[in-house]
């Protein structure tokens, strides 16, 4: 470590020069995955959103990375900041259009919108997910929304 350093940029560089498997560097990401879950799920949601980021940077062709990505637009929720979780909820379907959160994704976006109170875009996305995904759990749930808030 040079004067000023880091540890964190030290380990970052130390990363990017080393010449590991490809399968450690899908652990590495898979454990970097892991700690930005358990950050969320503890309310660091400023930590969490940089593992995730992170991830994607490494790993943003994993199965693993449409989850990544939502966890990303959860974390901006939780901190009740509706206009960068639509943000981040609407990358999963524009980046992994056959992803396993797509459905949630866009039911957040839409619940997302309804806190902004903008109830047009909200329609726009719960609809989206009751014709795209008529048979899922996020389906009934989009329906629900449309009944008791509209």
């Amino acid at each position: 470590e040079g004067p000023g350093a880091t540890s964190s940029e030290t380990t970052r560089a130390d990363h990017d020069t080393t010449a590991a498997p490809a399968v450690s560097s899908e652990t590495d990401a898979k454990r970097i995955y892991d700690q930005a879950y358990k950050d969320l799920t503890r309310g660091n949601y400023s930590l969490a959103i940089l593992g995730f980021r992170e991830f994607l940077q490494r790993s943003g062709s994993s199965d693993l990375a449409d989850n990544a990505q939502y966890w990303v637009g959860e974390s901006y929720s939780a901190q009740r900041d509706f206009s960068a979780a639509i943000q981040e909820f609407l990358k999963v379907p524009e980046r992994w259009e056959r992803g396993d959160k797509v459905p949630a994704a866009l039911l957040k976006a839409g619940y997302s919108y309804l806190q902004l109170d903008d109830r047009a875009s909200a329609r726009k996305y719960l609809n989206q997910v009751i014709e795209q995904f008529p048979n899922s759990e996020e389906a009934v749930n989009a329906k629900n929304k449309l009944r008791s808030a509209m």
